[in-house]
């Protein structure tokens, strides 16, 4: 909360109103979604009988923002816009009769992380973009706009709403092989990965000297599609994986890291690797990038399980959320519980062992690669990718640019089922644990930051290489 700026008990005066003030199903499924939203947990979830949810239909206003900083300020910047007197880089300055901070605002009732910077970049599309199974409209009717031309101070007065059309170019094109879209896709757009594996393209950039390793996600939990179009895309020709009882992503991701590893191997003429993490949606933690980096034994990212009034009230509770614990782990937290503890000891987050008491520290290979590492960063890195960066940056492994990552993490989750008087069911997801970084401080909402943040902007990562 403190991140952001507020605290729960104006988080929980919004919602409270919402539902004072609900007249329609979809008042009341807006109310709870509000009320889910107060404790800003990006991991947490809302789950309600059909009957509740809003139509899904996409809409669009026929611009496009982006958030910009400057000295105390903050500004929605036009980077799109169908109205031939709305150029780009004009400056919004009135969307229905509210400012840039007053629109933040308002959309914080919507934002589900703690990261002010996810709150500017999602409020900004916000604006443009509905969403109605997370948001509704900022505003609906004919809505009054006042953009601000930088260059002549002139103000220009628009009225426009939301259409099902989209009037904007819709971008088709690919900067790999890969069957997916980024927002950082146009950081990419004149270049060709010099080697490529399952969740990864590397990029070498001749002007910095630089090898650029763009990780998407750390799940190799793939469905069949995912795999076979990311296995189209690979350098290298994938080895047969051990019949051992072990999940294929565990094989996939060891498999992807050694690859990489013999391709570093054999690089002449560069001595230093950006690590791109901007979009990364997380999975796992990539212990074995990081055993390739590190040169050292590291220490990971661990969680305990904390008690909670529900832990303690409820067993079908205590029996869900520790389910797919190994069984030593699952007894050792119910005694600590039992004797009355707050929270449970700690434990390695990502293990192999029984208890995983022993694996906080992981043994790094050995020799390291010969390379100075960068790891370029933002709020859409969330989960793992949070630790992964966390891990990298406590440990020294390197140097963080760009700015911090979300800052959440889900040592424990699980739904919690509530059954309303006329049998209908849903269901709130709790987090019900603490992920603490290496140097012993939480994650939740406390994510490693850049020395020296750069907020997004025209050529980013451009200015970021040549900045090295």
């Amino acid at each position: 909360m403190e991140r952001l700026g507020t605290t729960w008990a104006k988080e929980l005066a919004r919602a409270r109103r919402r539902f004072l003030e609900a007249r329609t199903t979809e008042d009341v499924y807006y109310a709870l979604l509000s009320l889910k939203n107060t404790i800003h947990d990006a991991h947490s979830d809302l789950r309600v009988p059909e009957s509740l949810n809003p139509p899904n239909i996409s809409l669009y206003l026929p611009f496009n923002f982006t958030s910009s900083h400057s000295t105390n300020a903050i500004d929605f910047i036009v980077t799109e816009s169908a109205y031939p007197e709305i150029k780009k880089g004009f400056v919004l300055k009135k969307y229905a009769g509210k400012g840039a901070r007053e629109l933040i605002n308002d959309y914080m009732e919507w934002h589900r992380s703690s990261s002010p910077e996810l709150l500017e970049i999602e409020a900004a599309e916000w604006l443009t973009r509905s969403d109605s199974s997370g948001r509704p409209l900022p505003a609906k009717g004919t809505i009054p706009l006042i953009f601000m031309d930088p260059v002549s101070g002139k103000e220009i007065s628009v009225e426009s709403s939301f259409q099902k059309k989209n009037k904007l170019n819709i971008r088709t094109e690919r900067t790999s092989c890969r069957q997916m879209h980024f927002t950082t896709d146009d950081d990419y757009s004149d270049t060709k990965p010099v080697f490529s594996g399952l969740n990864y393209d590397l990029y070498a950039d001749t002007a910095s000297k630089t090898l650029i390793l763009r990780y998407f996600s750390f799940l190799y939990d793939f469905d069949d599609r995912e795999i076979w179009n990311n296995a189209a895309c690979l350098s290298y020709k994938p080895e047969p994986v051990a019949d051992d009882g072990l999940p294929l992503s565990y094989w996939l991701k060891r498999q992807d890291a050694a690859k990489l590893s013999e391709f570093l191997k054999s690089v002449v003429g560069y001595d230093r690797i950006l690590i791109d993490l901007r979009e990364n949606r997380g999975g796992a933690i990539n212990e074995d990038l990081l055993s390739l980096m590190a040169g050292k034994p590291f220490k990971t990212t661990y969680r305990t399980m904390v008690f909670t009034s529900l832990f303690r009230r409820d067993a079908s509770f205590r029996k869900k959320i520790m389910r797919g614990l190994s069984p030593a782990m699952e007894n050792r937290i119910t005694e600590e519980f039992k004797r009355g503890a707050k929270e449970s000891s700690p434990f390695a987050f990502s293990c192999l062992s029984g208890e995983c008491v022993e694996e906080i520290h992981q043994k790094a290979a050995s020799p390291a690669l010969n390379f100075k590492y960068y790891l370029l960063t933002g709020p859409r890195c969330v989960s793992s990718c949070d630790q992964f960066a966390a891990i990298f940056t406590d440990n020294g492994i390197g140097t963080q640019l760009g700015l911090p990552t979300r800052g959440a993490s889900a040592p424990f989750r699980t739904p919690y089922d509530f059954t309303l008087a006329n049998g209908d069911h849903f269901s709130i997801t709790f987090n019900s644990g603490i992920t603490y970084r290496p140097n012993g401080e939480p994650l939740e909402g406390n994510p490693p930051t850049p020395g020296n943040p750069v907020y997004p902007r025209e050529n980013y990562l451009r200015k970021i290489l040549d900045s090295l």
